[in-house]
C-alpha cells in the first residue's frame, strides 16, 4: 500500500511542476517609444517599468551615434505607483539616431535589469527593438544554491530529529554547516550589494533599499542559526523556518498582489528543506549506524510518511507558482526558465523512484541497509542536492512567462505568388510596432502599398487597419496601439504591386498580455476556492494520519491523496478555460440594454462617465484622457470598440475589468443599473470609419 501512495504521489508531482518562479524589473514601453521615427527633437525621456524601482540605483543615459554620451535632467520618478521615470533632454537633438541606454533596480526583489533602445530624429532608426536583459554578479547564482542545500540540511536534520529519530547531527558537524550558511549569505550580500550600487555606496545600498533589509534580517537569522547549535534541533527548526521566510521576502512572489503568494513561497522552501536536508540525515544515519540496534524499518517508515507530506506540500505550492510564472507548457521547452524547470523536476523525480525503491526495500527485507541501498540512499540525498542547485540559477533568471513576453510575434506566409514575414514588437497588448517584408515572385516585381487588418477571433469586434510605410527595400513598418486585448488574432496581409491586382494572405496569432506593473487582479473565483477546500483538506488528512502513527494510517493517507488528485483536476479543467479568470463571466446577462436609452438614462450614464471614465478614456471616448499616458496599456478608443461589441458583452467588460489591461472592475462600485445606463452613454461615440477598402479581388 506504502509503495501505492508513493507511486500516486509521484504522479502528483508530474502533473505540479516543482519550482519557484520570478520576475524583474522588465521595461514595459517609453517616449519615444524603440524604433520611433520623431520630426523633432524630445524634451524628456520616460520610461515605464513592471515593478516599482530604487531611483537611487536607477540610470538613464542618451547617447549619441558615436556612442558619446549627451546631458539630460536628472532622473525624477512620475507620480503614481514608482513604476515610472523620467529625465529631461537638456539640449535640443539634431538630426540623427539616439540610444537610450537604462539600468534599473527593483524596489521589491532588487534584481537588477538593463536594456537599451534606439530612435531617431528626422530619419528612421534600425528595427532592433529593445533590448532588455538581468544584470548583476553571476556569482550570486552559485550562492543562491549554497544558501538553499546548506539551510536544507540544518532544517532537514531539526525535522529529522522530530519525527524520525532522535539522532541530531553532530555538533561540530552542524556548527560547521551554520557557519558555512552564515558565510554564503554575507557573501552573497555583499555581492549583490556591490553589483547594485557599487562599492562605495554597499552600505548605503544595504541599509537603504527594501532588499538590503531582508539581506539584514537574512543574516541576523543565519547568525541564529549558528547559536541554535547551542540550543538544540527545536530552536534550530524554529529559526531556520523563519529563515527560509526572509528568502521568500526577498522574491518576486513578494511583488505580486496575490496575499498567497509569499506564503505559498515560504511553504514551498519549507517541504523542500524537510525533505531533501531530512534524506541527507538519513543517509549519514545509514552510514554511521551500521552495527547498531536500530529498528529500521520503523526508521523508514516514518522518514516515508514526513516525505511524502513533503512531497505533497512541494507539489501543491509548485504548481501554484509555475501556474502564475510558467505562461504555457511550450515555455517548458522554448525558454532557458522552462528548460530549468525541467531539469529539476527530472532531478525531483528520479529521487522519489529511489525512495519508492527503498520503501519497498525494507517493506520485503527487513534489516539494516545493505551497502547498496546506503549507496542508492546518497544517491537520492545528491539528485535532490542537485534539484537544489539549479533553484540558484532558476531563482535568478527571469520566469517563462516574462521571456516569453520579451519575444515578438514572427509570422511567415504566401500572398498568392508573394512571400512575406509579418513581425509585431513586442507581441503583446498595447503599442506595437508592425513590420511587414515582402519577397517578390521576380526581380522586377514593385510593391506599391502594404496594408495589414488584424481581427479577433475570440470576439467579433470587425477589422482594424494599419497602413505601414516604406522603411526600407521592400521593407514596410508602422507603430499601431489597435491591438487591445489579449486573445487570438488574424492578420491579413494585404499586398499591392504595381500595376497588379492586391495580393493577400492571412496568418493567425496569439496577442500576449502585457507584463503590467503590479495591480489589483479580480476576486478570488468560485473554482479556485473550491480547489484550495480540497487541497487542504487532503493534505490534512495526510499529515494527521502520517505523522499519528496509528491504524489504518495508509487508507486515510490514501484518501487525502484522492481529494488532492481531484483538487488539482478542478484546478486543470477550470484553469484552462479563458473564461475562468473573469468572476462572474458566465453570469446570464441580456444581450440587448433592458434600460431604454431615453434622456434620463443618458444623463445619468454621461454623469457615471464624468465620475469613472473620462480621466482614462477621455471626453469623446477616444483614449486621450488625462491619465491615459501614465498608463503601460493605452485606453481604448471606444468609438472603435463599442460598436463591435454587444450590450451585453459592454456590460461583462464594464463590470468584471479586461484581462492583460488597467481597465478595472466595477461591479462593487456601481449597481447594475448604474452600468446599464453608462453602456448606454458610450455607444452614443461615434463610429469608426477604416482608412481604405482593400480590393476583394484574390480574396
Amino acid at each position: 500500500m506504502g509503495g501505492r501512495i508513493k507511486v500516486l504521489l509521484g504522479v502528483l508531482l508530474a502533473l505540479m511542476p516543482v519550482g519557484v518562479a520570478f520576475a524583474h524589473a522588465n521595461l514595459l514601453r517609453s517616449e519615444p517609444a524603440a524604433g520611433a521615427r520623431l520630426d523633432g527633437s524630445p524634451q524628456e525621456i520616460r520610461l515605464w517599468f513592471s515593478e516599482p524601482i530604487e531611483p537611487a540605483y536607477t540610470q538613464v543615459r542618451l547617447l549619441d551615434s558615436s556612442g558619446q554620451s549627451l546631458p539630460t535632467g536628472d532622473l525624477r520618478v512620475l507620480p503614481g505607483d514608482g513604476t515610472a521615470v523620467a529625465v529631461g533632454v537638456t539640449s535640443p537633438l539634431g538630426q540623427g539616431i539616439y540610444t537610450v541606454a537604462w539600468r534599473a533596480m527593483s524596489r521589491v526583489d532588487g534584481h537588477i535589469t538593463e536594456g537599451s533602445f534606439s530612435f531617431g530624429v528626422g530619419v528612421a532608426p534600425p528595427r532592433t527593438g529593445s533590448v532588455t536583459g538581468a544584470a548583476g554578479n553571476p556569482l550570486e547564482a552559485p550562492l543562491r544554491a549554497a544558501v538553499f542545500i546548506l539551510a536544507a540540511s540544518l532544517v532537514g536534520g531539526a525535522f529529522f530529529w522530530l519525527l524520525v529519530q532522535r539522532a541530531d547531527w553532530p555538533e561540530t558537524v552542524a556548527l560547521g554547516v551554520a557557519l558555512g550558511l552564515q558565510l554564503a549569505v554575507l557573501l552573497w550580500t555583499l555581492v549583490w550589494g556591490v553589483a547594485a550600487g557599487g562599492p562605495e555606496r554597499l552600505f548605503e545600498t544595504v541599509f537603504n533599499t527594501q532588499l538590503g533589509r531582508v539581506f539584514i534580517a537574512r543574516n541576523v537569522f543565519a547568525l541564529g542559526l549558528v547559536l541554535s547549535t547551542l540550543w538544540g534541533p527545536v530552536a534550530r527548526l524554529g529559526i531556520g523556518i523563519a529563515f527560509l521566510g526572509t528568502i521568500s521576502l526577498g522574491s518576486h512572489a513578494a511583488a505580486t498582489v496575490d496575499p498567497l503568494a509569499v506564503f505559498i513561497d515560504w511553504a514551498h522552501l519549507v517541504g523542500a528543506a524537510a525533505w531533501a536536508g531530512g534524506l541527507m540525515r538519513l543517509a549519514v544515519f545509514a552510514w554511521s549506524g551500521r552495527g547498531q540496534k536500530i529498528d529500521w524499518g520503523q526508521v523508514v517508515g516514518r522518514f516515508s510518511n514526513l516525505a511524502m507530506v513533503a512531497v505533497a506540500v512541494i507539489g501543491l505550492t509548485g504548481l501554484y507558482r509555475a501556474w502564475q510564472e510558467l505562461g504555457e507548457l511550450p515555455a517548458l521547452i522554448d525558454t532557458v526558465w522552462g528548460r530549468l524547470l525541467l531539469v529539476k523536476t527530472a532531478a525531483v523525480g528520479l529521487a522519489l523512484l529511489l525512495g519508492i525503491f527503498h520503501l519497498v526495500r525494507w517493506r520485503m527485507r527487513a534489516g539494516a541497509p545493505l551497502g547498496p541501498v546506503r549507496l542508492s540512499l546518497g544517491a537520492e540525498a545528491a539528485l535532490l542536492g542537485a534539484a537544489l542547485v539549479v533553484s540558484g540559477p532558476l531563482t535568478f533568471n527571469p520566469p517563462a512567462r516574462t521571456e516569453l513576453l520579451e519575444r515578438p510575434v514572427r509570422l511567415a506566409g504566401q500572398a498568392g505568388e508573394w512571400g512575406y514575414e509579418l513581425e509585431i514588437r513586442p507581441g503583446r497588448v498595447g503599442d506595437n510596432e508592425v513590420v511587414v517584408r515582402v519577397r517578390p515572385p521576380r526581380p522586377d516585381a514593385r510593391v506599391q502599398a502594404v496594408f495589414v487588418r488584424f481581427r479577433m477571433t475570440d470576439h467579433e469586434m470587425g477589422e482594424v487597419e494599419v497602413v505601414p510605410d516604406p522603411a526600407g527595400p521592400d521593407e514596410f513598418a508602422a507603430q499601431t496601439s489597435q491591438l487591445s486585448m489579449v486573445g487570438n488574432w488574424e492578420a491579413r496581409v494585404i499586398i499591392r504591386p504595381q500595376g497588379d491586382y492586391d495580393r493577400i494572405g492571412r496568418a493567425a496569432f496569439q496577442l500576449k498580455e502585457p507584463a503590467l506593473p503590479v495591480a489589483p487582479g479580480p476576486p478570488v473565483p468560485p473554482w479556485m476556492l473550491g480547489t484550495a477546500g480540497l487541497w487542504t483538506s487532503g493534505l490534512l488528512i495526510i499529515a494527521t494520519s502520517l505523522l499519528g502513527q496509528k491504524s489504518g494510517t495508509e487508507r486515510r493517507a490514501l484518501a487525502g491523496l484522492l481529494l488532492i488528485l481531484a483538487g488539482s483536476a478542478v484546478f486543470f479543467y477550470f484553469a484552462n478555460r479563458s473564461e475562468a479568470s473573469l468572476p462572474g463571466l458566465g453570469e446570464q446577462v441580456p444581450l440587448v440594454n433592458p434600460v431604454p436609452a431615453d434622456e434620463a438614462s443618458l444623463a445619468r450614464g454621461q454623469a457615471l462617465y464624468q465620475a469613472y471614465c473620462v480621466s482614462c478614456h477621455g471626453p469623446q471616448g477616444r483614449g486621450d484622457g488625462p491619465n491615459a499616458a501614465s498608463l503601460p496599456v493605452p485606453p481604448a478608443d471606444l468609438a472603435v470598440h463599442v460598436p463591435a461589441h454587444s450590450d451585453g458583452e459592454l456590460f461583462r467588460f464594464i463590470a468584471n475589468g479586461l484581462r492583460g489591461t488597467p481597465m478595472p472592475a466595477f461591479k462593487d462600485r456601481l449597481s447594475e443599473e448604474e452600468i446599464w445606463h453608462l453602456v448606454n452613454y458610450i455607444k452614443t461615440f461615434g463610429r469608426y470609419e477604416t482608412s481604405y477598402a482593400p480590393n476583394r479581388a484574390g480574396d
